[in-house]
């Protein structure tokens, strides 16, 4: 216990590298600092650049490893064995599965273990090992007081892949920064953002399709279309920008590739745009109801938590073209109908989706 009465919580991720789960990671240090908690982070192999422009005054320890896999993970565990040793750290909240391994390596044998927290972010990604290394997770896992998933569909995966975790699962309720509404909510010109990996899961090519439906139809609107697709998946981004082409959509598309920073692009938006095949809850999606963007969202995962249909947003099928295309009819040609969607959004990702909120919500559960 620290010696303000308060209890110690580190967050523990491999490194910051600006994704969602690093955002979240570094948000709930961020806010549990500001509520006056011991709140550190930890990056157990590199710091990366997010860290470094983000961290507003929260203490991020580079344990600077550089080595990925099992090596990286033992060099981890000596450097944070150390840690723990000279700080009374009480929770160690791991965002990674080499994270978590190296918090339990760090910890065993000593006097003043601190517990163990692991939040699993990626739908996708859920228990995908196999052989020694799945064992080794799964012991690391029940290890764990509480196992987080971003939506309940991870943990109902989990669980379905490794029946000795029921029990120990629940919802983890992403959250963003505070910010105001966009100023771009009082322009009449409707502007779309859509911002992902590009790639198939995300499925844009139905936005570029609906957005060619529109246009014929003498709308007018912009859509930003951001992201970039890596080099696993070139050829899809190469698909992507072939449809863009094909269908002549230069003059109410930008395709902008990755984009460094946020902010900018969320300023000229006043409608948010959602796609995805699978989700848990998209962070993406809450920072775009944090500005006040009127959502069209797919209903899958757990969007339909944040995204409630006809207050703070619009939901349809993944997949859904047609559905896509009367939505987004809806939100370019009323309106009222977006303004109204885009008070209700901030108003409740202020409530329930903010830092604060969740900050507030993770001590609670901290100190039950």
């Amino acid at each position: 216990m620290s010696t303000n009465g308060k209890i110690s919580i580190a967050q523990a991720m491999n490194v910051y590298g600006g994704g969602g789960a690093e955002r979240v990671t570094l948000s709930l240090a961020r806010g549990l600092h500001e509520m006056g908690v011991p709140s550190i982070a930890i990056a157990t192999k590199e710091a990366g650049p997010y860290a470094a422009r983000e961290k507003s005054g929260v203490e991020i320890i580079d344990l600077a490893t550089g080595s990925d896999g099992m090596t990286g993970i033992l060099k981890a565990a000596i450097k944070m064995r150390k840690l723990l040793k000279q700080r009374r750290i009480d929770l160690v909240h791991a965002h990674a599965r080499g994270s978590l391994l190296a918090a339990l390596f760090a910890s065993i044998g000593l006097k003043n273990k601190p517990r163990l927290w692991m939040t699993w972010h990626i739908p996708d990604d859920v228990l995908i090992e196999t052989g020694l290394r799945r064992k080794l997770v799964v012991w690391a896992l029940r290890k764990c007081d509480i196992i987080w998933g971003d939506s309940q569909a991870i943990i109902d995966e989990l669980e379905e892949k490794e029946p000795s975790l029921r029990g120990k699962g629940r919802v983890f309720i992403n959250a963003v920064p505070e910010q105001d509404v966009t100023p771009a909510q009082n322009e009449e010109l409707p502007v779309l953002l859509w911002m992902a990996r590009v790639a198939p899961t995300k499925d844009p090519l139905i936005l570029l399709r609906a957005a060619a439906t529109l246009r014929d139809e003498g709308l007018k609107f912009k859509i930003l279309l951001a992201g970039s697709s890596g080099d696993e998946l070139a050829w899809y981004g190469k698909q992507a920008e072939d449809l863009h082409r094909e269908l002549n959509l230069q003059d109410c598309v930008e395709m902008l590739g990755w984009v460094d920073g946020i902010d900018e692009l969320l300023q000229r938006a006043n409608i948010g745009v959602q796609t995805s095949l699978f989700e848990g809850l998209s962070l993406t999606l809450l920072e775009q109801m944090m500005a006040g963007l009127a959502m069209v969202a797919t209903d899958v995962g757990d969007t339909a938590v944040a995204v409630k249909d006809g207050e703070t947003g619009l939901l349809i099928q993944p997949e859904d073209e047609q559905a896509l295309t009367d939505a987004l009819r809806k939100v370019i040609t009323d309106i009222d109908l977006r303004r109204t969607l885009s008070a209700n959004a901030h108003a409740s990702a202020m409530e329930t989706f903010s830092m604060t909120a969740m900050s507030k919500r993770t001590y609670e559960t901290a100190t039950a």
